[in-house]
């Protein structure tokens, strides 16, 4: 009976994703029904865990019975408003690629089936990892299982254990995503269950990697897609990392395939200007930074890198730069009342912004030589978190350097390259002494811009003629 309330419960995130999703206009590709599915159920976990927030916001109990009105009152609507606004009809031509898409299945050679099922093995062993033991990392109990305990028994948001600063709790003023989700599933499940409300990370890396493969798609062969997403996949950070992986139920790499969407999907809008890839930037932007604080910063270096690619290829006027002008002054309205309540919460963590300043930063100089080294070894020695990545990071630079900060694809290299920098000043203003910080924190700070700078990756290698000659991009299939 538990697994049927937590299947219903995936379901319907997935199910509202893929209707609000269906909102936007369609973008072609080639990848139906992979990258829909991949981008649903990030899709829906936003929508449904603000929702829940806005209810809590307004101080509606975060009930049983809210919690199902809300469902089928959100279901109701975005199935009422698609059938108005976009129909139901699923047109010959639809119908049509979805059966070519699928008659591709068979085509496919023992290198792609080997790593299809590679990819399965991966995800079919996470899974019963998650449900083999409960919360048992510091973040993922101190942080996000704790609130979600705390939603689900008091309903609310303005308890004590959220105002009270006595009442100690970590990073009490980190964004709900994933506690109100997590709470949504003890909702569905009638009580807490930390093994199974785990599985919701599982489902993440299964989206990760759906939408790394649709990415790769758009533009590389499907062998080398497919490659692409099976090196991803087995990066043991996220299959096998206890304290980040997707295991754990940590926040990071929920947080990193919310940012790879909002980054790709702004990188896409640069090229394309459809309002399709602005509209789910913006929601993944939003996801993003409801999920941890680091995603406000790292969707605001995807909007640096966004306009120096800009600038750097062509001038846009006013009239084109509008459309990214409002989307941001919307995300800033819709989130307005989740940093209005957070500016009550009481803050007994560090402050990294007020931290950056160059008095403080001049006063860490004599920290750098230890940081660098601290990165140079987390890509370059941990090879039982990164696997091959060092050695791919060393192969695409040494063998083309001049290629290696050329073309467009550089986007994808400068966000973890600015991010890194961002890291950089805040260990050197930390009050904690990084020689014990960096060694808990490092890796899974970096985690959040894996997926995008493999992504440079393997564009660097084709880029640099390094990937067999059938590997381009074919015909859509």
């Amino acid at each position: 009976m538990s697994f049927l309330s937590l299947s219903a419960a995936l379901c319907t995130i997935l199910a509202t994703g893929w209707l609000v999703l269906g909102l936007i206009p369609r973008r072609h590709t080639g990848t139906l029904p992979l990258e829909p599915l991949g981008l649903s159920f990030g899709a829906g976990s936003f929508v449904l865990s603000f929702a829940l927030f806005l209810l809590a916001y307004f101080r509606i109990p975060l009930s049983p019975l809210t919690v199902f009105l809300l469902v089928v009152g959100l279901l109701g609507v975005l199935a009422s408003i698609k059938r108005v606004w976009r129909g139901f009809s699923f047109s010959p031509a639809r119908l049509q690629n979805l059966k070519r898409w699928i008659e591709t299945l068979g085509d496919l050679s023992w290198f792609e089936w080997t790593c299809v099922a590679t990819v399965a093995v991966f995800a079919a062993l996470i899974a019963l990892d998650s449900v083999s033991q409960p919360l048992l990392g510091f973040d993922s109990r101190a942080i996000w299982g704790m609130k979600a305990k705390v939603l689900f028994q008091e309903k609310g948001i303005y308890g004590e254990d959220f105002f009270d600063a006595s009442r100690l709790h970590a990073h009490q003023r980190y964004p709900l995503l994933l506690p109100l989700l997590e709470s949504f599933v003890c909702s569905f499940l009638g009580g807490i269950s930390e093994r199974l409300m785990k599985l919701l990370f599982p489902a993440f890396y299964v989206s990760l990697i759906l939408v790394f493969y649709a990415t790769m798609r758009h533009r590389f062969s499907r062998s080398y897609a497919l490659l692409g997403a099976t090196v991803l996949a087995g990066l043991p950070v996220f299959s096998a990392f206890s304290n980040g992986g997707a295991a754990s139920g940590y926040a990071d790499l929920p947080l990193a395939y919310f940012v790879f969407v909002h980054a790709v999907s702004l990188h896409r809008f640069l090229e394309s200007k459809q309002v399709t890839d602005l509209a789910i930037s913006l929601l993944f932007g939003l996801a993003a930074v409801f999920t941890k604080n680091e995603g406000l910063a790292l969707c605001g270096i995807a909007l640096v890198c966004f306009g120096g690619v800009r600038l750097m290829t062509s001038r846009w006027t006013l009239k084109e730069w509008l459309p990214l002008l409002l989307a941001t002054a919307l995300a800033a309205i819709i989130l307005f009342p989740w940093f209005q309540y957070r500016s009550q919460l009481p803050l007994i963590d560090e402050n990294y912004w007020t931290l950056l300043k160059p008095s403080h930063l001049l006063a860490g100089l004599d920290r750098v030589p230890f940081i660098l080294k601290a990165f140079l070894k987390e890509y370059l020695l941990k090879v039982h978190l990164w696997n091959v990545l060092g050695v791919m990071l060393v192969a695409a630079l040494v063998l083309s350097p001049v290629k290696s900060l050329k073309g467009p694809h550089i986007y994808f290299l400068a966000l973890p390259l600015l991010y890194s920098a961002l890291l950089l000043g805040i260990f050197m203003t930390t009050d904690w002494r990084v020689e014990e910080q960096i060694p808990v924190a490092l890796s899974r700070l970096v985690m959040q811009t894996i997926p995008l700078l493999m992504l440079w990756l393997f564009h660097q290698f084709h880029e640099a003629n390094l990937t067999p000659p059938g590997w381009t991009k074919t015909p859509s299939s």
